[in-house]
C-alpha cells in the first residue's frame, strides 16, 4: 500500500471537516426545531405605515423620513420612530417590521410589545434580522406609534412597518421575501441530495474517475444555505434565529466541496495554491466562529471580512481555471469549467447584491438574497451533470477500446504460437531422426542441445498460447485418460538432460505401486512439473536435484498423486 502525502491527509481532513461541520448544523437544526417553541407567525391587501419621524435625542427633535431608512447615527445611539396608525384598524389586525435589535414599540404612549436580542436562544446571538408581530386592536386606530430601536449594534436602520391580517400579512412576507426562491432551494436540496447518492452509485461503478459526489455535496451545503437564509424560512417553518447561524456556518464551509471537486477535475495540477487557501478559510471559520460564539464578535459585523476571504478563494480558482482553458489542459472538463465560471460570476454578483444598499444588484431590487447563488448553482449542477455523463460514455468507448485491443493482441498471440509450433516441431522430428542415427559423438552432443533447446522453445510456446487463451477466458482444463509413465518419463527425461547440461546429479524416487491410467489435465500438469523442473535447474549450481512422488489410493475416488522436486539451490 503507497503511503499518502501530507496533501492527501490535509485533503480527507477538510472533507471530513465538512461533513463533519454540515451533519452537526443540521442535527442541531432539528433539535432547535423539536425543543424550542416556534415564533407566533399569525401572517387580502396590507397597508404601509407612512409619515414617519425620527429622533435621537431622546424626543427633543424630530426629523421627516420615509421607511425603509439608514439614519446616520455612531452604533449603539438610541432612536426613536414616531408615526400614525391607519384609521382602518380593526381587531385581528397585525403590526409587522423585519428586525434584529433591541426594540419597544409604544402605541398612544403605552408599551405594547418589546423584543431583546439577548432573549434569543442562539448560540453568540442573532445573526439574521427576524419578523416582528405586534397584536393591534380597533381602538389602536389612528393613534401614534413610538417605535424605540437601541443595542450597541444598531447602526440606525429601519425596515418598511406594514398592517394587515393574518393571512394578508404572510403574503406579502412571501411576496417581499421569496418563498419562490426559497421552495426553489429546498427543491435544489433535494436535487443535491439524489445528486450525491447518484455519484456514490456510479463512483462504485467507475471508481475515482466520477466527481459528483463532491459536486452533489457543495450543492446541498449551498442550498441549505440558501434555506437558512431567507426570510421566508421563519414563516414557512416557525422556526427563528438557529437559521441565520447555521446559514453563517454554512457560507464558510460550503467553499471546501467546491474547491475538492475543481481539483479533481484538473487533476490536482494547482493542489499546491488550493491548499494553502482551504487552510485560510478553514482558519477563518474557526476563528470567526469561536468569536461569535463567545460573544466577542458577531458574525454580522464580521462578514465584509468574510466575504473577502471568498472572493479572493473564488478568484484564484477562476484563474486557475482561465489558465487552464488557455493552456488547452481543460479538454477534459471544458463543460463543468463553463459552468463554473458563470456559477463563479453569479456567486460575486450575489456577494456584492448582499453588501449593497441600493442600484441594481441591491437586495431591495432583486428582493432575495440567494437569487444570483441560486441561478448560479442551477447553471454549474446542469453543465456538471452534462459533462459527467459524457466521461461516462467516453470511459465506456475507451473500455470497449480496450478489450477490442486486447482481443485483437490475444488472437494474435494464440495465431503466433500455432503457427511457430509446426516448424520448431519439425525442426524436433528432424534431431530425432538424427539422434537415432549412428553418428559422432560430437555431433550426438549438438543434437541433444538442440533437442534441449527446442523443447525449451516449445514451453514458452505454450505459455504463450495459454496466455492469451486465459485473456480471452478460453482456456480449458480437459480430462481424459492418459498413462501415467509416459508423463513421468517426459518430465524426468528433461531433469536429466537439463541437469546434465549443468553437471547436477539426480535422484529419482517413484512408488512402488502406481496405476496404468490415470484421468485428468495431461498437458496443464506437464506443464507445470515442467515449469518446476527448470526453476529447480535454473537456480541450483552444485548439487542435486531429487524428483519423488507418492501415491495415494482413493478407493473409489481414485488416486492422489503428490509430486516433489527438491534442489540444493
Amino acid at each position: 500500500m503507497t503511503e499518502k502525502n501530507p496533501g492527501d491527509r490535509l485533503v480527507h481532513f477538510l472533507q471530513t471537516l465538512f461533513i463533519v461541520v454540515f451533519i452537526c448544523g443540521v442535527i442541531y437544526f432539528v433539535y432547535f426545531s423539536l425543543t424550542k417553541e416556534k415564533s407566533g407567525m399569525i401572517p387580502e391587501s396590507v397597508d404601509y405605515v407612512k409619515g414617519w419621524q425620527y429622533s435621537t435625542d431622546d424626543g427633543d427633535s424630530w426629523n421627516k423620513t420615509d421607511f425603509p431608512c439608514q439614519i446616520d447615527v455612531e452604533n449603539g445611539v438610541d432612536v426613536l420612530y414616531k408615526g400614525k396608525l391607519p384609521k382602518n384598524v380593526t381587531d385581528g389586525l397585525w403590526l409587522v417590521t423585519l428586525n434584529s435589535k433591541d426594540v419597544v414599540v409604544y402605541i398612544d404612549g403605552k408599551r405594547r410589545f418589546s423584543w431583546n436580542r439577548a432573549s434569543a436562544d442562539v448560540p453568540g446571538g442573532i445573526t439574521k434580522s427576524v419578523y416582528m408581530f405586534v397584536e393591534l386592536k380597533g381602538e389602536d386606530a389612528g393613534r401614534e406609534i413610538v417605535i424605540k430601536k437601541s443595542g450597541k449594534l444598531y447602526n440606525g436602520g429601519m425596515d418598511e412597518i406594514f398592517v394587515g391580517d393574518s393571512l394578508s400579512v404572510t403574503n406579502e412576507i412571501k411576496r417581499i421575501s421569496g418563498s419562490l426562491q426559497l421552495y426553489t432551494a429546498i427543491f435544489l436540496f433535494v436535487l443535491s441530495v439524489v445528486l450525491t447518492i447518484i455519484g456514490i452509485f456510479l463512483k462504485r461503478v467507475y471508481g475515482d474517475y466520477i466527481s459528483l459526489v463532491s459536486l452533489g455535496l457543495g450543492v446541498m451545503c449551498a442550498s441549505a444555505w440558501l434555506i437558512m437564509d431567507s426570510n421566508a424560512f421563519q414563516i414557512v417553518t416557525g422556526i427563528s434565529y438557529v437559521d441565520g447561524f447555521l446559514s453563517y456556518i454554512l457560507t464558510l464551509i460550503m467553499i471546501f466541496p467546491f474547491m475538492y471537486y475543481i481539483d479533481l477535475l484538473q487533476q490536482h495540477r494547482f493542489r499546491r495554491i488550493y491548499l494553502p487557501l482551504a487552510l485560510i478559510q478553514l482558519c477563518s471559520f474557526a476563528v470567526c466562529t469561536t468569536l461569535h460564539i463567545c460573544g466577542i464578535y458577531n458574525f454580522s459585523s464580521m462578514l465584509t471580512i468574510l466575504d473577502f476571504i471568498i472572493v479572493w478563494i473564488v478568484a484564484v480558482v477562476i484563474i486557475c481555471t482561465l489558465i487552464d482553458l488557455i493552456k488547452g489542459r481543460a479538454k477534459g472538463y471544458r463543460i463543468v469549467a463553463s459552468g463554473f465560471l458563470l456559477f463563479s460570476i453569479f456567486g460575486i454578483a450575489e456577494i456584492v447584491a448582499i453588501n449593497s444598499k441600493g442600484g441594481l444588484l441591491s437586495r431591495a431590487t432583486i428582493g432575495f438574497d440567494g437569487t444570483f447563488i441560486l441561478i448560479g448553482l442551477f447553471v454549474l449542477m446542469t453543465f456538471a451533470v452534462i459533462q459527467q455523463f459524457m466521461d461516462i460514455e467516453r470511459f465506456r468507448r475507451q473500455q470497449a477500446d480496450e478489450e477490442e485491443f486486447n482481443k485483437a493482441r490475444n488472437e494474435f498471440l494464440a495465431n503466433m504460437s500455432h503457427e511457430i509450433r509446426t516448424p520448431v516441431n519439425t525442426i524436433l522430428g528432424m534431431n530425432e531422426m538424427i539422434r537415432q542415427e549412428n553418428v559422432s559423438d560430437k555431433v550426438r552432443e549438438y543434437s541433444e542441445r538442440i533437442q534441449h533447446s527446442g523443447i525449451t522453445l516449445m514451453g514458452l510456446i505454450n505459455d504463450v498460447l495459454d496466455f492469451s487463451l486465459k485473456q480471452t477466458r478460453q482456456i480449458d482444463i480437459v480430462n481424459r485418460d492418459y498413462r501415467l509413465k509416459d508423463l513421468i518419463d517426459d518430465a524426468t527425461g528433461v531433469l536429466k538432460l537439463s541437469a546434465a547440461e549443468k553437471g547436477l546429479s539426480v535422484n529419482i524416487g517413484l512408488p512402488g505401486q502406481l496405476p496404468e491410467y490415470v484421468k485428468g489435465d495431461e498437458k496443464h500438469l506437464s506443464r507445470v512439473l515442467s515449469n518446476v523442473i527448470s526453476n529447480a535447474v535454473k537456480y541450483t549450481e552444485k548439487g542435486c536435484i531429487t524428483f519423488s512422488m507418492e501415491c495415494e489410493n482413493l478407493d473409489e475416488e481414485g488416486y492422489l498423486l503428490k509430486f516433489y522436486v527438491k534442489d540444493t539451490g
